[in-house]
């Protein structure tokens, strides 16, 4: 979820159960500079679009977790990615 202020919201577990129940790897991106879009009538923001490495959803399934528990470590370990990039910029 995309916040107002550019603070990193937690992690919801959806992308953690979607990408493990579909069995598809997650790709982290965090996007810099969006929140001045509406504002730039006069002039082009500068909006960058970092990516990060792919999380391999392989590595959960050896964990003997809940689901649950699974999903919520996957959308922590993505976020984690996320705030890594961010703080890379």
């Amino acid at each position: 979820t995309r916040s107002r202020d550019s603070e990193l919201l937690p992690a919801k577990k959806g992308v953690g159960l979607i990408s493990f129940q579909n069995q598809v790897d997650v790709l982290p991106v965090y996007v810099h500079g969006s929140l001045s879009l509406p504002w730039a009538l006069l002039r082009s923001p500068r909006v960058v679009v970092q990516f990060g490495k792919k999380i391999s959803i392989k590595n959960y399934a050896k964990l003997n977790l809940s689901k649950r528990e699974t999903y919520s470590l996957i959308s922590e370990d993505v976020m984690q990615a996320i705030k890594e990039l961010r703080n890379s910029l």
